[in-house]
């Protein structure tokens, strides 16, 4: 009996990419995720309308993982402080507006990512 595997290389290539594209802790997707979201943090540091009083409001606004794994990353972009849904209720903030918009540039990236990884 002979057993022969063509494109075995071309085989080996694709999951080379797939795991740098989907590794965990530092792949190319859960690292670009983070730095959409450490951008988008960056953006309403910057932006913001209220009096940067103690900074605590704009100290506390950040991006951070939550969780990751094999199966599963979770990372969230936030403002720590208490009064921090006063800002955005009152427009002082822009946190939602520029939190969609890195939630779009996000998906994009997964999809960017996993269409790379697909040819």
């Amino acid at each position: 009996m002979r057993v022969t595997v063509s494109g075995f290389g071309a085989a080996q290539a694709m999951a080379q990419q797939a795991d740098l594209a989907f590794a965990p802790n530092g792949g190319r997707l859960t690292h670009g995720i983070e730095e959409i979201l450490q951008r988008a943090a960056s953006e309403e540091r910057n932006t913001h309308a209220y009096h940067n009083q103690t900074g605590h409001a704009q100290q506390g606004t950040a991006s951070r993982v939550v969780s990751e794994s094999d199966d599963h990353f979770e990372a969230h972009l936030e403002m720590a402080e208490e009064y921090s849904s006063y800002l955005v209720k009152r427009g002082y903030s822009r946190l939602d507006e520029i939190a969609a918009k890195a939630k779009r540039e996000a998906d994009r990236h997964v999809a960017s990512t996993a269409a790379r990884v697909a040819r």
